[in-house]
């Protein structure tokens, strides 16, 4: 969105497509830097928003009542007041795949950043 940044503190960053909110553009591209410049964060899937309006599944049904029936999500939802501590903890998509949290689908055509640049 055009809205101004929060800094880190006013974003999270979490795995399996859960949670949603909007997010500021400059916020997507300092945690989008962050993750290219953090070791480990790479084969990894991730949804960055803003915190304070997130919603589950797109549903503003309240998470308590959404989450009833699923698997605990805490590790999958991240909180820093740096953009690459956003990042810490982030699991790889085979991690993800082994918890049930994603599907097989690997996408097709991505090239390695190393490879391109």
């Amino acid at each position: 969105s055009e809205n101004a940044s929060k800094g880190a503190g006013g974003v999270e960053v979490s795995q399996g497509d859960i949670y949603a909110a909007e997010i500021g553009r400059e916020d997507v591209a300092l945690v989008t830097i962050a993750a290219l410049l953090k070791p480990g964060v790479e084969d990894s899937t991730f949804e960055i928003y803003g915190s304070g309006g997130e919603t589950m599944f797109g549903m503003k049904t309240g998470a308590a009542k959404l989450q009833k029936d699923l698997p605990d999500v805490t590790e999958l939802v991240h909180r820093s007041e740096t953009y690459e501590g956003l990042l810490d903890g982030i699991l790889n998509d085979k991690a993800l795949l082994e918890k049930g949290v994603v599907s097989t689908y690997t996408g097709d055509g991505v090239e390695k950043l190393e490879d391109v640049v």
